[in-house]
């Protein structure tokens, strides 16, 4: 039987445990997890006020209720595989799963029980945390529908931010064309400034010295009719002649190409043009070992065209193409129909050109050759131009150059 002042004592150190207990409870306050302390034989000592909330715990209870009265409504026995006596046999933290009877009915809680020494290392209590799973379970789904809500908003972020990147470089892209056409235009401007200048220039003086020319060859060519010239004289008399003529070849180029004359049209096959062109250089084919081969598609229609001009469009490739092939080689000339446009296609088996010379081809004054004036290619792609149509050169495999020459079918303006 205890003495009075073992009950004392006892009393006190509820008192303190239950003041101890009272400043933890309030400490550790919160609002998703129900927390107690428990004496050893399984009272509530204090609980905080989630707890009190779940399990409608009075806080005005004359007596300390029990863990289980509480927490498994009014039962007189612990629950089973109760934490907190595990706790107290082991002296170590336990945690189980259990059934207990909250104000909203029977749920599914975790209890973990923790032991409380004293400061002579005796058990005075544990502390007990109950969480609902369901609300863990729902804390969690909220959580994964969150970190799914925005992954996918930062999947969309990105999307859009990728979409926006792509756009910037597509517009860079198309500022760097437009820069790069406004560039070209611009020389393309100076250039046609500078030869409309050479071209005013090259008009005047070959106008000045073509009168000249027709004299000096034409007294030339009296001279040398007359049956009194000595042989000597006469050779002197036939090389002026000569020169005279190619000085008058090269005038009439520069002014082709300085004033060009404007089209006459007439409807007409291509082939039939191209064949009549053909003719005029067969010879020169011949001893030069050119074999010729020709294809020329049905489909194309009647084009209108300048036909003299542009048999001299022709002639011109021809001669090039003559020029490329001094040992022999194959000469191909094709007609196609090419995106709603008649295309022409010259195909040599020569010694090419360089690529860095491709481009510059159909530049004015431009040439490779020293005997020629540089203006015949240029002459060429003007000729195609004023009939709506372009020209391009490309390199032939395994050898030699293709000149394809597009003409539209329907018919061009004449400025």
């Amino acid at each position: 039987m205890s003495s009075k002042s073992d009950d004392q004592t006892l009393l006190q150190e509820l008192e303190r445990l239950q003041q101890s207990s009272n400043l933890i409870a309030g400490l550790i306050d919160d609002p998703g997890r129900g927390v107690a302390i428990l004496t050893p034989d399984l009272r509530l000592v204090c609980a905080n006020a989630t707890l009190k909330e779940w399990f409608t715990l009075s806080a005005s209870s004359a007596s300390l209720p029990l863990c289980h009265g509480v927490l498994h409504a009014g039962s007189d026995t612990p629950c089973p595989n109760c934490p907190a006596l595990h706790c107290m046999e082991t002296g170590k933290k336990h945690t189980a799963m259990l059934d207990l009877i909250s104000a909203g009915g029977k749920n599914h809680y975790r209890v973990s029980c923790t032991p409380l020494y004293g400061a002579d290392r005796t058990l005075m209590g544990v502390l007990e945390t109950v969480e609902d799973t369901g609300i863990i379970a729902m804390a969690e789904a909220a959580l994964k529908q969150y970190t799914a809500r925005l992954e996918e908003e930062v999947h969309e972020r990105t999307s859009e931010l990728t979409a926006s990147q792509q756009s910037l470089h597509q517009k860079i892209a198309e500022l760097d064309a437009a820069n790069r056409e406004l560039k070209a235009n611009r020389d393309r401007l100076i250039r046609s400034e500078k030869l409309a200048a050479v071209g005013e220039m090259s008009a005047t003086v070959a106008h000045g010295l073509r009168n000249p020319l027709v004299s000096i060859g034409g007294f030339a060519r009296r001279l040398q009719k007359k049956e009194h010239a000595d042989e000597l004289s006469a050779k002197y008399l036939q090389i002026i002649i000569e020169e005279t003529d190619r000085l008058e070849v090269i005038l009439a180029e520069l002014l082709d190409f300085v004033r060009p004359r404007k089209l006459v049209l007439r409807s007409v096959f291509l082939g039939s043009v191209i064949d009549d062109a053909l003719k005029g250089f067969s010879a020169e084919f011949v001893s030069h070992g050119i074999q010729i081969e020709t294809s020329f598609h049905p489909g194309v229609p009647v084009i209108e065209i300048d036909v003299d001009q542009f048999c001299r469009v022709l002639q011109n490739l021809f001669h090039n193409s003559i020029d490329a092939m001094q040992k022999g080689g194959v000469l191909h000339i094709s007609t196609a129909l090419e995106d709603g446009q008649a295309k022409i296609s010259i195909a040599d088996t020569g010694q090419g050109i360089d690529d860095g010379d491709v481009e510059k081809v159909f530049h004015p004054f431009y040439t490779s050759k020293p005997s020629s004036t540089g203006l015949g290619l240029a002459i060429c792609n003007q000729i195609i131009a004023i009939h709506g149509g372009h020209i391009k050169l490309q390199r032939s495999l395994p050898c030699g150059m293709v000149f394809d020459i597009y003409l539209p079918l329907t018919k061009p303006e004449i400025a």
